[in-house]
């Protein structure tokens, strides 16, 4: 049987991760989106989910805790340089996109995208489809 393929989604709202699930699911129906709220368990689930997870779609500003997703992808790019999935920031904000970016994130997308044609074709592409 093959391994079941994760989206994971960090920081997002109930409402947001709703409109996420429902575009993923829209460009790929094998795929599963997890959420997680924090940093920790983002660092907890790569360790544990090593191989099935697709992509990370980490939100500027954590929902219930208000981490920080740069903080976030700075350290997913330190602790794994060479394999780590794709990671994408979820903002509207071209400063935080281009911060995530310059520490290895692929271009990202904000809120207000979520129904855009680019944002799932920048999906798709970090999917490698």
């Amino acid at each position: 049987m093959a391994e079941k393929k994760l989206v994971l989604s960090v920081g997002q709202c109930g409402y947001d991760n709703s409109r996420l699930r429902s575009l993923i699911q829209s460009i790929r129906p094998d795929l599963t989106l997890m959420t997680v709220d924090t940093a920790t368990e983002t660092l907890n689930e790569l360790q544990s989910q090593s191989g099935q997870i697709s992509l990370i779609l980490i939100n500027r500003l954590f929902d219930t805790d208000g981490g920080s997703g740069l903080d976030l992808i700075r350290a997913v790019s330190e602790q794994y340089p060479a394999q780590h999935p794709p990671l994408m920031l979820v903002s509207n904000y071209e400063d935080a996109q281009a911060t995530a970016i310059a520490h290895g994130a692929l271009p990202g997308f904000g809120k207000s995208a979520l129904s855009s044609p680019r944002t799932a074709e920048r999906i798709k592409a970090a999917l490698g489809e």
